[in-house]
């Protein structure tokens, strides 16, 4: 055994410490891909060689291998400049996101170095005394206690629209990559957030593109003054239409107090939305290469009308599998405030405790035969359940766009499933028998794509 190493077994006492050789092998193993792809921004050659290398499914491995090595941890490992807890146990996973935000906060060092440079004001990154009346203009904005937005028609029917002329081009190529699918999404993110007179304005997201791109390096990146001024003067001409039918207009009559700042936080909506077009292609290629999951599809689309999102629960429930297969934040981080306590041993004040999410939802402590695609855990309750799974984080600091992101994903591919039959020919390996890989470039996917016919029965499975 290793010096600092104890047994899966132990509980109590000083808290595990990697030894060096382990730190570095989990720096390099589990926190450098992570940074290299991207926190803000994904950089195409980095997630291309991550797929290629599998490096999400050694980050796992690694990870449940240390859990062998030093226990349930949480596992203390020491680098130059940083101290990081990695949480082993699922039931440690419940306490990280219970704990209060002057305990464990979410505005980790890191986080506010990389989103700082584009949402500084954000309520991710706020501090104690203003993240309370941040998170409440979001939720008030965002209605995350509805399954279904206030303005729901609205955005519908713009969703509706874009991928009317999606689908328009589809029939000419026949085929759909993300080149095509990514501006799709980006009108409809522009038009729920800002209007359907900022659906044109793709000049803002290449503003915004640059500046994420710079917050991949945190600290070490160059700040864009002049992008972020010409970003923000943009927006802000956006915001003051405080166009009717857009979460514009519910933030400028929020009537909400000065230092909630609702314009600050309109950044990491239309960011947010990123991550929902990733999220959403992932999910076409699940159905695209498990037929007989798409003939269930088919046959809940058969049954409700193109208003009735909310009753697509298993496409709903396929958009959370593509998460849980392939996370969009792979790393979520609090920060200790105080020294903490924890099974006997203690945090040390200024720990960055983190949460791997590849690791935990390829857990077969957490579900069985995790490198599968199973939808029905988000249909059972079990998802719900099972605190280790987190596609849109847990707790206080849960996403407050998650129903808002799922309206619209599942809005998006309903209305292309209507239309096309997607098959997915690159990559090949998806489908129903080898196991799922834990890394999914979602540049790269490729579909060939055909009218449906309108007199096609769906088949029953």
């Amino acid at each position: 055994m290793n010096p600092g190493e104890r047994g899966a077994d132990t509980a109590g006492g000083p808290l595990p410490r990697a030894s060096v050789p382990d730190a570095l092998r989990i720096a390099a193993g589990v926190a450098l891909p992570w940074i290299a792809e991207g926190v803000t921004a994904r950089r195409r050659a980095v997630v291309r060689l991550s797929a290629a290398l599998g490096l999400q499914d050694r980050s796992g491995e690694l990870l449940r291998r240390m859990r062998e090595r030093y226990g349930d941890g949480p596992l203390l490992v020491r680098l130059p400049g940083l101290r990081l807890a990695y949480v082993l146990s699922p039931h440690d996973v419940r306490r990280v996101f219970t704990e209060p935000a002057h305990l464990l906060t979410p505005a980790a060092p890191m986080k506010r170095e990389a989103l700082g440079h584009f949402e500084p004001t954000a309520v991710l990154v706020s501090s104690a005394d203003r993240r309370a009346a941040r998170r409440r203009v979001n939720d008030l904005v965002l209605d995350s206690d509805r399954p279904e937005h206030r303005e729901a028609g609205a955005f519908l029917t713009g969703v509706a629209q874009e991928v009317a002329a999606l689908s328009a081009r589809l029939d000419r190529t026949g085929r759909l990559t993300w080149e095509e699918f990514s501006p799709c999404c980006w009108r409809i993110a522009r038009r729920v957030v800002l209007g359907s007179g900022a659906v044109e304005d793709h000049e803002l997201t290449e503003l915004l593109a640059a500046l994420r791109r710079s917050g991949n390096w945190m600290a070490a990146g160059r700040r864009r003054r002049r992008t972020h001024r010409a970003f923000t003067a943009r927006l802000r001409e956006h915001l003051d239409r405080a166009e009717p039918g857009s979460l514009a207009a519910i933030a400028r009559s929020a009537h909400a107090p000065a230092e909630a700042d609702p314009d600050g936080q309109v950044p990491h909506w239309l960011f947010g939305f990123d991550a929902a077009a990733r999220a959403a292609i992932r999910a076409l290629a699940l159905l695209g290469s498990h037929r007989a999951e798409l003939d269930l599809m088919r046959a809940e689309l058969a049954e409700h009308g193109p208003r009735d999102v909310l009753a697509l629960t298993r496409l709903r429930a396929t958009v959370l599998e593509s998460v849980r297969l392939w996370p969009i934040i792979p790393s979520v981080v609090r920060r200790v405030g105080d020294d903490l306590d924890w099974r006997g041993g203690k945090l040390p004040a200024g720990t960055n405790v983190v949460v791997s999410s590849p690791y935990f939802h390829r857990d077969e402590r957490v579900l069985a035969q995790p490198d599968r695609f199973h939808p029905e855990v988000w249909l059972d309750g079990r998802g719900e359940e099972q605190w280790a799974l987190l596609p849109f984080s847990r707790g206080g600091s849960r996403c407050p766009g998650e129903n808002l992101v799922l309206l619209t994903t599942t809005a998006i591919l309903a209305d292309l499933l209507r239309r096309h039959d997607f098959r997915l020919t690159h990559p090949r390996l998806l489908g129903p028998v080898a196991p799922l890989p834990g890394s999914l470039d979602h540049f790269r996917l490729r579909f060939d794509v055909r009218p449906v016919d309108p007199r096609r029965e769906p088949r029953p499975s």
